[in-house]
């Protein structure tokens, strides 16, 4: 093996060392997000153009009464008529 090649090698070596620090740095900050996204004390829906629900929170689940395995691909309007009936069920 040359200078060259060793000098390369050890370049590939760090800049692993690296890549992997910045990936745990971003993964943690990740979940710290997420947490403040599932413990925030207001319901927060997210949702793509189309009005198909990804994401939901504690509170969200909370406030609109569905459980929150509910959320993944339903339509904000699916959740909107299955209140709809539950409010009209009750009068």
């Amino acid at each position: 093996m040359d200078e060259g090649s060793s000098i390369l090698k050890g370049h590939r070596a760090a800049g692993s060392g690296e890549w992997f620090a910045s990936s745990q740095i971003a993964e943690a900050e990740r979940r710290r997000y997420q947490d403040l996204f599932d413990f925030a004390p207001d319901g927060y829906l997210v949702t793509t153009p189309e009005g198909v629900i990804q994401q939901a929170n504690r509170a969200a689940a909370t406030l609109l009464g569905v459980s929150q395995t509910f959320w993944p691909a339903n339509r904000w309007s699916h959740l909107w008529l299955r209140m709809s009936s539950r409010t009209s069920s009750q009068s």
